[in-house]
């Protein structure tokens, strides 16, 4: 009997732990952005973006960097350092953009 007790009391408590467990491995919406935006900021200056914005209608990151930056390296860092939630969650798209054309806007 007393077995069969702490059986019932192990299975039950390893359903609550992976219950819980794949709770917590979701970021809710908000956690995401703040990472997603964490990571952007912190490639702002070495990758010289322009602007980037989360679209949320068509879940986009569009991310806009210059012309002398390469969009193949940008792409490899966003896939290391983005949540794999956000790499499934959104599509990236990267488009150059001369600065002198900025400027001129």
């Amino acid at each position: 009997m007393i077995k069969r007790l702490i059986g019932l009391f192990f299975i039950t408590l390893c359903i609550v732990g992976l219950s819980f467990t794949s709770k917590t491995l979701t970021l809710s919406e908000e956690e995401l952005d703040e990472k997603v935006i964490h990571v952007l900021d912190s490639l702002w200056e070495e990758h010289a973006l322009f602007n980037y914005q989360i679209i949320k209608t068509d879940p986009t990151i569009s991310i806009g960097i210059d012309t002398s930056k390469d969009m193949v390296s940008l792409q490899s860092v966003l896939e290391k350092k983005l949540p794999k939630q956000a790499l499934e969650d959104y599509e990236i798209e990267i488009f150059q953009r001369n600065k002198s054309d900025l400027k001129a806007d």
